[in-house]
């Protein structure tokens, strides 16, 4: 017992020491402290892309590692449905679990369910996804405005502050989708002459990523440029660049290994792109932070940790040939997990 919350401090420790923001609002752990073995709920928004694969086995790892202290795991998968998400969250409630970790489908429509757990004194954990009150125990994500933004000022220097551009964005109402829109809106405004002449949301796929970058190619054939919201869109984009015979322009990406194949095909025709990285190993973090509260080890409420950037100059450090395309880099799982995990993705 002692070694474990030892084991949780210095993880917490840890992880504060890499973040770009840290609150210097701590939660209040008396009103969570109380014995294991625990049961914990987590409610995820949605499944089906290879970057939620990942995410889902890291959090299963971490279970495994906190074994001896986790008894019961409840999951539940919203399907992108906030109806669904909100009874989730309710039927997790009325199992009577000690904590949940909850990834918003939206950041406005769950706030009266989630207060209604910090009513109940459950400890809610927030990752990936921001929720719209600080009725919570705590947030966990990385900064999507700035990796929006990073992605927008970098195609606004490339395009020399003038031309048509396009957007691939994830998934309607979704607050990543959001934040990083706004990330990238915040670049291009500031380039009045920079149009932004179509965007379609493509959940983050490759296949409708693939579907509206043709529909959008078709129709504006004289486009400069894309800022892409993730990075199977990016892999599509740059795709059908290349089978329907149109110049290379710049595409924004995502750290997807297979895009970040393509980028390194590509960099000798002169194909250059900057690909900022939302971990997959945020779960593993939920799950440390809610045992933490459960045990009574202070956290910080907030901890934003830093959107790394993958550019020409470091490129080479993240892409894996021998991994799949469906593969992330950044991740904590070792190559036979990830080779095992994501076969025939």
């Amino acid at each position: 017992m002692r070694k474990g919350m030892m084991f949780l401090a210095i993880v917490v420790f840890t992880c504060s020491l890499f973040a770009t923001y840290v609150s210097g609002e701590w939660t209040e752990v008396n009103q969570y402290k109380k014995n294991p073995p625990y049961t914990i709920g987590f409610s995820n928004s949605f499944m089906g892309i290879s970057w939620r694969t990942q995410f889902m086995a890291e959090f299963e790892e971490m279970i495994k590692a906190l074994d001896p202290v986790i008894e019961e795991v409840y999951v539940t998968n919203a399907d992108n449905q906030i109806a669904k998400q909100i009874a989730d969250i309710e039927d997790l409630l009325a199992k009577g679990v000690d904590g949940l970790i909850v990834d918003p489908v939206s950041p406005t429509a769950l706030v009266p369910v989630i207060e209604e757990a910090y009513r109940m004194g459950i400890p809610v954990v927030i990752i990936n996804d921001k929720i719209n009150t600080d009725k919570i125990a705590a947030y966990r994500s990385t900064d999507d405005f700035e990796f929006g933004k990073a992605g927008g000022e970098w195609l606004a220097k490339q395009l020399g502050g003038k031309g048509k551009v396009i957007a691939l964005r994830g998934i309607a109402g979704h607050g990543v989708d959001e934040d990083r829109w706004a990330g990238a809106k915040s670049a291009f405004d500031k380039y009045p002459d920079i149009k932004v002449v179509a965007q379609e949301f493509a959940g983050w796929s490759y296949d409708k990523g693939k579907m509206a970058m043709q529909n959008i190619l078709a129709a504006h054939p004289d486009i400069s440029g894309v800022w892409s919201s993730g990075g199977a869109m990016s892999r599509a984009a740059v795709d059908v660049l290349l089978e329907s015979g149109h110049h290379l322009i710049p595409v924004t990406g995502e750290d997807e290994n297979g895009f970040l194949k393509k980028w390194f095909e590509l960099k000798a025709k002169g194909f250059s792109s900057i690909a900022p990285s939302k971990p997959t190993w945020i779960t593993r973090v939920g799950v440390n932070t809610l045992i933490s509260l459960l045990m009574g080890v202070p956290v910080p409420k907030v901890i934003v940790y830093p959107t790394p950037l993958i550019t020409d100059e470091n490129l080479d450090s993240y892409v894996k040939p021998d991994l799949p395309d469906t593969y992330w880099a950044n991740s904590l799982l070792s190559e036979e997990q990830i080779k095992k995990l994501l076969a025939g993705q």
